[in-house]
C-alpha cells in the first residue's frame, strides 16, 4: 500500500507553493523505450516479406488457375430492337440506291442548266419563258442551234 507524500498546507487552507512542486515531481517518469537495433529490424522486415510471399504464393497460383479454367462468357443477346439486322440493311440499301438515283436527276438537270446558260447561239428570253412554263422540251428546241428561237404565242 503506497501513502501520498505529505505536503504543508498553509493556516488558510492553501498549499504553499514550495510544497505544490514537491508533489508534482515526485511522480514516477516512464522510463525511455529502448530504441530496436538496426540489424534487427532489417531481418525482421526480411522474414516477414518471406513469411508473407511463402503463404500468399499458394493462393495466387490457384486463382490464377481458376481464372485460366474458367470458361469463356456466352456473347450477350442482341437487343430487341436489332434482331431484324438483315432486313434493316436491305431497306437501309434500298434507300441509298434511291437517293443515289435522285443526286444523279439533280446533277443531270444542273448540267442541262448549265449547257443552255452557256450556249451562245439560243436566245436567253425563250429559254426562260420555257423553262418558267415548265416545258423542258420549248426550252431545248430555243436552245438548240437551227431551232425557233421565238416562243409559241408571242
Amino acid at each position: 500500500m503506497t501513502t501520498s507524500p505529505r505536503v504543508p498546507v498553509a493556516p488558510g487552507g492553501a498549499l504553499q507553493a514550495g510544497a505544490l512542486y514537491a508533489a508534482i515531481t515526485q511522480v514516477p517518469a516512464i522510463p525511455p523505450i529502448p530504441p530496436i537495433p538496426a540489424h534487427t529490424s532489417m531481418s525482421m522486415t526480411a522474414f516477414v516479406i518471406a513469411a508473407a510471399t511463402l503463404l500468399l504464393f499458394p493462393f495466387v497460383v490457384a486463382l490464377a488457375i481458376r481464372i485460366m479454367r474458367r470458361p469463356a462468357a456466352p456473347a450477350p443477346a442482341l437487343a430487341p430492337q436489332w434482331q431484324g439486322g438483315p432486313e434493316r440493311l436491305e431497306r437501309l440499301e434500298q434507300a441509298v440506291d434511291t437517293i443515289a438515283l435522285e443526286v444523279e436527276r439533280i446533277s443531270e438537270g444542273q448540267r442541262f442548266l448549265t449547257k443552255l446558260l452557256t450556249d451562245k447561239s439560243a436566245a436567253p428570253v425563250a429559254v426562260d419563258r420555257a423553262l418558267v412554263a415548265g416545258d423542258e422540251a420549248a426550252a431545248r428546241n430555243a436552245a438548240a442551234p437551227g431551232g425557233h428561237h421565238a416562243v409559241p404565242g408571242s
